[in-house]
């Protein structure tokens, strides 16, 4: 048993209320006892509930793009250095990338990131 199912075995105990007769009830209609990557994908492709939670999470989190400075805060300027300047030139073309990452972080619990970068 999972800590879910444990914690709604516990309240149905100290409550009276429940299913006591048949405790695998999810287990007889089909529901799998662990969900996966599959399961998730499933909810958000399908329903429009999960699909809007992503979404409106992510495009909150993502309402400005992120803002790479050189240096900590306490040496922090006013102006611009010549290397934010081509972090932010480079950075551009790839914070979608990023947003992609995150979305499919936010759906499958895992993502990743291939950087390829020439020299």
């Amino acid at each position: 048993m999972d800590f879910e199912q444990q914690r709604q075995a516990f309240l149905s105990a100290l409550f009276g209320a429940g299913n006591t007769k048949r405790r695998t009830l999810w287990a007889e209609f089909g529901y799998p006892n662990k969900l996966d990557f599959r399961n998730f994908y499933r909810a958000y492709k399908r329903n429009a509930v999960a699909f809007a939670a992503v979404t409106r999470l992510l495009d909150g989190s993502w309402a400005d793009l992120p803002i790479i400075v050189e240096g900590g805060s306490e040496n922090e300027s006013k102006e611009t250095s010549s290397w934010e300047e081509l972090v932010e030139a480079l950075m551009k073309k790839h914070w979608r990338s990023l947003k992609e990452a995150d979305l499919r972080n936010l759906v499958g619990r895992y993502s990743g990131l291939l950087l390829q970068v020439c020299q």
